[in-house]
């Protein structure tokens, strides 16, 4: 797969414009928000997704898809994963991450679908997101503080 990694995030509205104009056919095609940039993985070069990212005033770069090692040793699981997720975010009306009852639906049906499927019984489901929440906070909290720092030494 190729990576493009954009100049500056994407709006929701930009997404759903790349998704319609230019993704759809892309079987394998996903996205990240990463803060001040996005990065866009598709199944391979695609010239109208490129003119589409010049007309909207951005720059890319391009490159091979490099992940963690779990997601390299899945990556073809974790490709499927990651384009479902990209297609439902793109396609839901109702994108309220933080506040909205459907985002909540969806999270939870995802996650409670993943245990299950591994056999977790609902004891263990409890104890396992329990402390998957607090590490990935622990996890997020540092990475966040870390920008914050990175953010200080490059402001003039």
């Amino acid at each position: 797969m190729l990576e493009y990694k954009l100049s500056r995030d994407l709006s929701r509205s930009d997404l759903f414009d790349l998704y319609r104009s230019c993704l759809r056919r892309d079987q394998q095609w996903h996205f990240f928000h990463e803060g001040s940039y996005a990065l866009l993985r598709v199944a391979k070069r695609n010239e109208h997704l490129e003119q589409w990212i010049s007309d909207h005033g951005m720059r890319y770069t391009t490159g091979t898809w490099r992940d963690y090692p779990i997601v390299e040793k899945y990556k073809k699981q974790f490709t499927k994963i990651f384009h479902a997720f990209s297609v439902l975010a793109v396609e839901n009306d109702s994108w309220q991450p933080e506040y909205g009852d459907e985002w909540s639906n969806i999270r939870d049906r995802v996650l409670h679908s993943f245990f299950v499927m591994n056999g977790y019984q609902w004891d263990s489901e409890c104890r396992q997101l329990g402390n998957e929440f607090v590490n990935r906070m622990i996890h997020t909290i540092s990475q966040y503080t870390y920008s914050l720092v990175k953010e200080k030494e490059v402001a003039p």
